[in-house]
């Protein structure tokens, strides 16, 4: 496991039986793999959960020879990755119930998952570089991306079309960005124009971490 980001932590692929909890999980998680990207989206409530207070757990397997005496006997037979939304521990009278909501979504991979959102996910956080606004969304609806400056600052900017499920890429150089600076709001919204989501903010670029 090791840190790739701002707030971000990795889990790669090994060969390797066992688990791993995240006591500051913000909410969402995102397997990424050459197929395609599952992210999870879910409530977290700080302070109520096992293994000390892991909000998201990740489980993996690799085939063995033999079976593992501490485990219980358990002998795996397939590569395995399991990532894990806690739900908080609940004390139930008979015959309660708990529940946990967990939104899912599923898009193409374009790297490192950044953050998710209701609408998708970045693989690219919209930032300013050298002048110009970059990032990398991949949608779960299809619509249109637009970058709009603080009220009375400028006009929007259609950063790209959304096709559900594909990679949304742009590079807006200095002759269209206008007033659409650090601060700007990100909107993704359906192709007639309604449900507009605010999906992020535009930044300066971060150092690497």
């Amino acid at each position: 496991m090791h840190r790739i980001g701002r707030g971000r932590l990795h889990v790669p692929h090994q060969d390797v039986v066992g688990k791993v909890g995240f006591p500051d999980a913000a909410g969402w998680l995102a397997h990424v793999a050459p197929q395609g990207t599952l992210t999870q989206r879910f409530e977290v409530f700080p302070g109520r959960y096992p293994d000390a207070d892991s909000r998201v757990e990740v489980w993996l397997e690799n085939p063995l020879h033999a079976p593992l005496e501490h485990l219980g006997g358990r002998h795996p037979l397939d590569r395995v990755v399991e990532c894990e939304a806690l739900g908080p521990l609940q004390e139930l009278a008979p015959g309660q119930s708990t529940r946990l909501t967990v939104e899912v979504g599923v898009g193409a991979t374009a790297g490192p998952v950044e953050a998710a959102t209701s609408w998708g996910f970045w693989s690219q956080l919209p930032r300013l570089e050298d002048g110009r606004l970059v990032g990398v969304f991949v949608p779960f609806r299809d619509g249109f991306l637009t970058a709009r400056p603080p009220r009375g600052s400028g006009e929007p900017i259609r950063c790209g079309t959304l096709v559900a499920g594909e990679t949304c890429a742009f590079d807006i150089g200095p002759g269209r960005l206008a007033a659409a600076g650090v601060g700007s709001m990100v909107v993704a919204s359906a192709p007639d124009g309604s449900d507009a989501t605010n999906i992020g903010f535009v930044e300066a670029r971060q150092s690497q971490e």
